[in-house]
C-alpha cells in the first residue's frame, strides 16, 4: 500500500503515514456495537473530525485494485 499515490500528495499538508492510515481503517473495521463511530475512534486516537473515515476510504482504494491479488477465499 505504501506506494500508491493515493497517500501521497503536492500539498504542503502533509498526510499520515500509509501504516498508521492502515491501522486507524483496521481498528475502526474491527470495531463493533456503540465503539464502531468515528468520532469514538478519532477520540481514541486523538485525531481530527472525518480522519477515520478519510483514511479507511483511502486504504480500500489503495486495496481494490489488488483484490484479485491480495484477497482470496480460503479453500476447504
Amino acid at each position: 500500500l505504501q506506494g500508491h499515490d493515493i497517500f501521497y500528495n503536492k500539498s504542503s499538508h502533509l498526510q499520515a503515514y500509509p501504516k498508521w492510515q492502515l491501522v486507524v481503517a483496521l481498528m475502526w473495521i474491527g470495531t463493533y456495537g456503540s465503539g464502531a463511530s468515528t468520532v469514538r475512534v478519532e477520540g481514541t486516537l486523538i485525531l481530527g473530525q472525518g480522519a477515520v473515515t478519510l483514511y479507511t476510504n483511502r486504504v480500500i482504494n489503495a486495496i481494490l485494485p489488488k483484490r484479485d491479488k491480495w484477497l482470496a477465499w480460503p479453500d476447504a
